[in-house]
This record gives C-alpha cells, sequence and structure tokens, in this order.
C-alpha cells in the first residue's frame, strides 16, 4: 500500500503546480483559494483547509491575551486566551464559513492549544486573567492551588542555573518516580495541565461538530506526544472525533520562536533559566531530555547543539508513539519541515513507524528537489 503525501501550502500558477504535484504522487494539498482548489480537484487530488483556533482578531487587547504568573499580558501564535468567550466565538464562526467552502474534503485546526515551552518560560506557564479563573471555578479547579504551585514551578526552574531545585537534585527530577514525586507535592501542577486539556478538547469537539456538520473531516496539527499533554492536547481524548493527525515533527525548524518544534520545545526554557554556557547546562539538558523521553535518542547535551536539529530518530520515536496513542481508527499524516538536509531519512522514519503518509510544510521555492527523494509510487 503506498503512502499518502500532502503539502502545505501552494504557489505559482494553479495549474502548473498542481499538474507537478500529481506526478510526485501526492494526493492533498491544503490550502485556500478557488483556483487553487479547483486546480487540485481536476488533478484528481483532495483539498483541505486550515486555520487557528485562537486566533486574536479584532480581540487585541491585554483583557482578552492570557496573562503570565505575574499577571502580564502574552501572546503566542496570534493567540489570545483560550478560555475567553469572546475569541471563542469569533473562531467558532470563521470555522463556520470555512465549512461552506465548495470543493473541500476537510479542514486541519492548528494553534488549538496553550503556550508551549518553546514560547518561553513566562509565555508557557499561563493563564492567569480573571476568565480563565472563572472557567477553572466552574470546572470545579481548585484555581488558588494551581496558581501556588505554578508559582513554585516558576520559581524553581529561575533558581536551577545556581540552585539545585527544592533539595532534590537534577539527577532525581529527571528521573520519572522523581518527577512524580515532586508532583505530588504540588497537585496543582496536574490541575493546570488538566484544566489546560479539558478546555481545549472542549473547544476541538466545538469545531469539529461544525465540520462534521457540513460533511467533512477534522484534522490537527498537533504538538509531539512527548510535548502535547504540557500544551493541552491529549492524543487519546481527540481520537474520539479527529480524522487525521499530523504531528507536527519538524527537528531542525531554523526561526524562534519555533512553537511545535523539537528543537525549540526542548531548548528554549533551559535559555530562559540562563543555562547555556553554565556548569549546570549538561544536567540540566541531561534532566530535560529525560522528561521528554528522548534522552536515550539525542547524545548531544548542548542547548546549541540541540537547538540546530535533533536527530532524525526522534521523528521515528514521536511517530510511533502518535500511532500506539491513537490506534487505527484515524489516519496518521505526521508534518515534518522540507528544509531538512536529510529529509530522505526523516520521511522514511516516518512511513517505518506506523504513519499512513506524511506531510511537508511548507510550500517554497524549490520544493521539487526537495520533496522528489522521498516520494515513491
Amino acid at each position: 500500500m503506498s503512502s499518502s503525501h500532502w503539502m502545505h501550502g501552494f504557489g505559482g500558477e494553479p495549474k502548473e503546480t498542481a499538474a507537478k504535484l500529481k506526478a510526485l504522487n501526492f494526493d492533498t494539498v491544503v490550502a485556500g483559494g478557488d483556483d487553487v482548489i479547483r486546480a487540485v480537484a481536476d488533478e484528481g487530488m483532495s483539498s483541505w483547509l486550515y486555520d487557528t483556533a485562537f486566533r486574536l482578531g479584532a480581540f487585541d487587547d491585554d483583557d482578552h491575551k492570557a496573562w503570565d504568573i505575574n499577571g502580564k499580558p502574552c501572546v503566542w501564535y496570534g493567540s489570545g486566551c483560550p478560555t475567553d468567550p469572546d475569541i471563542r466565538a469569533a473562531n467558532l464562526e470563521t470555522f463556520a464559513n470555512m465549512a461552506k467552502t465548495a470543493g473541500i474534503s476537510g479542514v486541519l485546526l492548528g494553534g488549538c492549544h496553550w503556550a508551549s515551552p518553546a514560547d518561553g518560560l513566562d509565555t508557557f506557564l499561563t493563564c492567569f486573567n480573571p476568565k480563565t479563573e472563572k472557567r477553572a471555578k466552574e470546572l470545579g479547579y481548585d484555581f488558588d492551588r494551581i496558581r501556588r504551585d505554578v508559582k513554585a514551578l516558576h520559581d524553581v526552574l529561575y533558581a536551577i542555573r545556581d540552585n539545585p531545585p527544592t533539595n532534590r537534585g537534577l539527577g532525581w527530577i529527571s528521573q520519572p518516580i522523581g518527577i512524580a514525586e515532586w508532583l505530588a507535592h504540588h497537585p496543582g501542577i496536574t490541575a493546570w495541565m488538566s484544566l489546560r486539556r479539558v478546555t481545549s478538547t472542549e473547544y476541538s469537539r466545538d469545531i469539529s461538530r461544525i465540520l462534521k456538520g457540513a460533511g467533512l473531516e477534522m484534522g490537527v496539527y498537533i504538538f509531539t506526544p512527548s510535548f502535547a499533554p504540557l500544551v493541552g492536547q491529549s492524543y487519546v481524548d481527540l481520537s474520539e472525533f479527529v480524522d487525521v493527525f499530523a504531528p507536527m515533527l519538524y527537528r531542525n525548524y531554523p526561526v524562534d520562536p519555533g512553537s511545535a518544534c523539537i528543537n525549540w520545545e526542548l531548548t528554549k526554557i533551559p535559555r530562559d533559566m540562563g543555562i547555556e554556557g553554565t556548569d549546570r547546562e549538561k544536567d540540566v539538558m541531561t534532566a530535560v531530555l529525560a522528561i521528554a523521553g528522548l534522552s536515550g535518542i539525542v547524545s548531544d547535551r548542548k542547548i546549541a547543539d540541540i537547538n540546530n536539529a535533533v536527530p532524525p530518530a526522534v521523528v521515528g520515536h514521536e511517530t510511533r508513539m502518535a500511532r500506539e496513542l491513537i490506534g487505527e481508527k484515524s489516519k496518521l499524516i505526521p508534518i515534518i519541515h522540507m528544509n531538512d538536509p536529510v529529509m530522505e531519512e526523516t520521511a522514511d522514519l516516518v512511513k517505518g513507524n506506523g504513519a499512513d503518509g506524511v506531510s511537508f510544510f511548507r510550500f517554497m521555492d524549490g520544493w521539487e528537489n526537495l520533496v522528489k527523494p522521498t516520494i515513491t509510487a
């Protein structure tokens, strides 16, 4: 059975580009525009659209933004607070209008998550505005406990450069039982993660109802299994209604901010903590990699080296974990960064670890030469 090949983005003259994609065994294009959709259909390929979940749009003011643990408004990926009813209503309307587009097969949902480690430590530890507090209490969470324990995590992480974390060494914290022990003393952290998961999932489900009601499939650009729980994304929860999972397996993304990019997710917070170049760098990165489940795959321990790129084997590992989490009922089409110097190996590791195909991010000049080595009939 041949693999499915998806392209995120489009360029050039529609008919010409569509014909080239078809000739290279692409079957799906994620891009809008009537001319593009028509050209893609004429070549027998499927068209999907894409949009983000919590776009600020007209609500670009502090009241609609997420607030960090110190009450400072912050933005990631153009998103406002995921619990803000104005933002949610406006974006649901956007997806409802998108679902009316003729000639499409589905919609890929992006940005349906909370801030990640790659967005920086203070931004990651959100949200503490009154709207999130109100929603948390409606759902039965002890928000005061969440606030206390997230503040404790914030303070511990900033102190690691100079002091062991709360009398526990990094060697202990880098073990699963060490993490479990720390969390047992700070249950507000797991409640904070749960609140993120519940609110993100319920909103994704709302979008699913809109798309399924229009006879469309729903896909999601999702964080890798190693990071998804930190941003409120649950493969298991989403598998109840998501048709296509597209884990973002960008191992060498070159630009900051690198939200969802594995190299940035591993290195941004250690840099914010002031670890790079200190005598604690190796120990901290060993702990970070252990927490992510990647210490046996990533041998580098310098922030700069990891930030440059993680090994292709990480992509294979994350693909395999994703398949185990979602089972067989949903399609698994991981998306990889097109400008990867060893993209053939990276794509093969996607295809060889349970994926139904591979998607490429994103359409760029020279795309034919970049993808050609990875495409097989």
